[in-house]
């Protein structure tokens, strides 16, 4: 058994709460897929230095993220967090290492208004008696700010999913709803999959357990889901909690 962690803070959830709205609220809504990805590739080469709006990779001349637009907004968010581009396809990296995906898995992470996805924590489940530990260390344990944990399991991922749990409620209050149900690839009792949904204004954050995209889905992961959200959106209940996150997770893109 393996496990490979960063595990989620403070600091982060506020973070990805504010990554969320920008993205809403300064998304360019006429601006083509293929204009996000060349200034993608424009940043890779030249730093976030060569961004609009920012000058000898500082900051210190925008007065506000929110006084820009698109971009430029995004840009400014990436610098001012410490954020950078990661290693795997269309993702982040915090300045602590949790990798994020905004929007589609497998497209634009630029600012798009959808879903962000923050994986914090990563556990090779055996499955069949098969380990991947090797593999699971390969990718995830050389990931920077990642802790690599070659004799802890399933139970540290728990434990690591129960610590976001305390952060969510202590910043947002008792989760709205909270369930477990059967992981598809294991029905025994102890790897039941966790899911929490908290409400925080025009956002949801789902605490979530599912498998690992990066890995073909033979990993388990820790996840926090931050949904935009109308304040009147009905929530689901714990009966459909983990319902509402797979059809969620299928319409964002996402392919577990």
């Amino acid at each position: 058994m393996t496990l490979a962690n960063c595990p989620v803070t403070d600091e982060v959830i506020a973070q990805l709460v504010e990554l969320t709205h920008l993205a809403c609220g300064d998304a360019p809504s006429d601006a083509p897929d293929h204009a996000h990805h060349e200034h993608r590739a424009h940043i890779r080469a030249t730093g976030l230095s060569g961004a609009p709006g920012l000058s000898d990779g500082s900051i210190e001349s925008i007065e506000s993220i929110d006084s820009l637009d698109g971009i430029e907004a995004f840009d400014a968010f990436l610098a001012t967090h410490g954020w950078r581009y990661s290693e795997f396809d269309d993702s982040y990296e915090t300045a602590a290492g949790q990798v994020i995906w905004s929007g589609h898995y497998d497209g634009d992470p630029g600012p798009s208004g959808q879903t962000t996805w923050a994986t914090f924590s990563v556990y090779d489940p055996e499955y069949d008696g098969v380990s991947d530990a090797d593999h699971l260390a390969a990718v995830w344990g050389r990931a920077r700010g990642w802790t690599l944990h070659p004799d802890e399991g399933r139970s540290r991922l728990d434990a690591d999913w129960q610590a976001a749990a305390a952060l969510l409620t202590a910043r947002f209050g008792h989760p709205s709803a909270m369930t477990s149900g059967p992981d598809p690839a294991d029905g025994t009792p102890d790897a039941d999959l966790h899911f929490a949904l908290w409400r925080g204004g025009d956002q949801l954050l789902c605490l979530a357990q599912d498998t690992d995209p990066v890995c073909y889905s033979c990993f388990l992961r820790n996840v926090l889901v931050v949904v935009p959200a109308d304040r009147d959106t009905a929530l689901p209940g714990p009966e459909t909690l983990s319902e509402w996150y797979a059809a969620k997770l299928l319409g964002e893109g996402v392919a577990a």
